[in-house]
């Protein structure tokens, strides 16, 4: 049988393909539903909403964590203790959390640059729809996280990547009867109820001590202190897969927002992909800390870095070579940005890879203070040069050079707190690093003589590059990394005993 990561590992594979592929044909169907100004509309709602629902005050993440570690322990009523502790500060944040939403959607139409009068009221139902959502999510993601918490996330996915199928079909429904925007964010809520009752279902049978007791006052206070932190980070990790779409939002309008939706659309299931492959390592990782395996730490640490910085490469290579190809024959040539601004979002993409790496990282080991402070300062640093950079000069690729700028605070930061916990840099993935940098700016050079008129060619060529380009990615691999890939059924590093 194999082992609950490799489950894990193809579950949430298996959820990145399904939103892939629905979204290729879904979004130009809405997009001729809704317009241009719709889509954007929607789009900029959803970024919206997604950074308000950080206000669950960091909650379910911080039980994830606390059960990965504790997931040796053979104390049952703790564990229960700790479901009931994540329910009562998801309670005491529950007020705040109402009151954001609300603010939010007030203030929706003026976030969204250009709306005229009916697009206002529009966006202020969706809005009040999407308020619901944002209100349900930290209550009904508990279950999601204690599965992800026990290497169990293999069932959690399964059922988000069933809500993926549905809610995209009732979207499409709603918006062919005119039910325009607002009915699907009414399609979004719903969905998003009915996976969260299969999920507590789901945990329900599956996890023997699944349950919860009213939490010691201590309990509930120490994960809310967890918690907190995790708030701030919850806030700036949104803000960071945000940040492109709030400034575009608010500086130039719905339109350039419909625009990035597409000629970003590879680089954000990248994101996805990078994200999703090197999860599957943290709850053996926080296992491996809890039990002060030190030679275990720096195996998880080094292979999750090395695979996390290959698939970039490989993402960001394709982008270079593809994608304008790609967007014009998807969606057209109004929708594609632009070859300056598509290699600022390879750049803006492989940056972020990293970060996000190094936070899940910092996240299994619970270092949560220093990281939240850095990203907060390092994200508001970036909004920041983004908004002054566009607003002198007029200019998006300025916008997208000013989140890079800003961001590396976090990058020059994050993996110095790493280091701490691996004990040195390690030479192999300093010359992935030199490896990725050579491949990328390689494919920057060939993807300007590329052009693609059809799909039956530009299918050829992605083979093509996409073959050689994993076949680097191998080569650059830790010895032990391409052979837990290349065995399904072998295990990836976990805590000795």
């Amino acid at each position: 049988m194999a082992s609950p990561i490799k489950l894990n590992l193809a579950t949430f594979y298996l959820n990145f393909i399904t939103q892939a592929v629905i979204g290729f044909f879904i979004n130009p169907l809405l997009l001729g539903a809704l317009g241009a100004t719709g889509f954007g509309i929607w789009k900029s709602c959803q970024r919206f909403f997604d950074v308000a629902t950080a206000a669950d005050g960091g909650t379910p993440q911080a039980l994830k964590w606390v059960l990965a570690q504790k997931s040796a322990d053979n104390d049952d009523a703790a564990k229960q203790r700790e479901v009931g502790a994540a329910i009562a500060v998801w309670l005491i944040w529950l007020p705040i959390l109402i009151l954001i939403s609300v603010v939010l959607t007030y203030f929706l139409p003026s976030l969204i640059n250009g709306l005229g009068p009916e697009e206002s009221d529009t966006t202020r139902w969706v809005g009040v729809i999407l308020s619901a959502n944002v209100v349900l999510t930290g209550l009904v993601s508990i279950p999601t996280s204690v599965l992800l918490g026990v290497n169990q996330g293999y069932w959690a996915m399964s059922v988000a990547t069933l809500v993926v199928i549905v809610s995209n079909m009732g979207m499409l429904a709603a918006s062919w009867m005119g039910y325009g925007v607002p009915g699907i964010a009414f399609v979004v809520l719903a969905t998003a109820v009915l996976g969260g009752l299969a999920t507590w279902l789901i945990a329900r049978r599956t996890i023997s001590w699944w349950g919860l007791r009213k939490p010691a006052k201590a309990d509930a206070v120490r994960l809310a202190k967890f918690s907190g932190w995790l708030l701030i980070w919850s806030y700036v990790q949104r803000l960071l897969m945000s940040s492109e779409i709030i400034l575009l939002s608010a500086l130039v309008g719905a339109v350039a927002v419909s625009d990035y939706s597409f000629t970003a659309y590879v680089a954000q299931f990248g994101l996805s992909v990078c994200l999703l492959t090197t999860s599957v390592f943290m709850p053996s990782l926080g296992r491996s800390m809890g039990m002060k395996d030190g030679t275990a730490v720096r195996s998880a640490i080094a292979q999750a870095r090395s695979l996390n910085l290959v698939i970039a490469m490989i993402v960001g290579g394709g982008i270079l070579l593809f994608n304008r190809s790609f967007v014009v024959l998807w969606a057209g040539e109004a929708s594609y940005m632009g070859d300056p601004i598509n290699v600022a979002m390879v750049l803006a993409f492989v940056q972020l890879a990293l970060i996000r790496c190094d936070a899940q990282i910092l996240d299994a080991a619970l270092k949560v203070r220093a990281r939240a402070i850095v990203g907060m300062v390092s994200t508001i640093a970036s909004l920041a040069v983004a908004a002054l950079a566009y607003t002198l000069t007029q200019d998006i690729l300025m916008l997208f050079a000013g989140i890079i700028v800003g961001r590396a605070i976090a990058s020059i930061a994050f993996p110095m707190l790493v280091l701490r916990l691996e004990g040195g840099i390690s030479r192999s993935l300093v010359l992935t690093y030199a490896a990725t940098t050579l491949v990328l700016a390689c494919c920057y050079a060939l993807g300007e003589m590329i052009q693609a008129d059809n799909w039956v060619a530009l299918v050829a060529y992605a083979i093509v590059g996409g073959a050689v380009l994993a076949a680097i990615g191998l080569v650059l691999l830790p010895h032990e990394t391409r052979v837990s890939i290349m065995s399904f059924r072998k295990p990836l590093p976990r805590a000795t005993s």
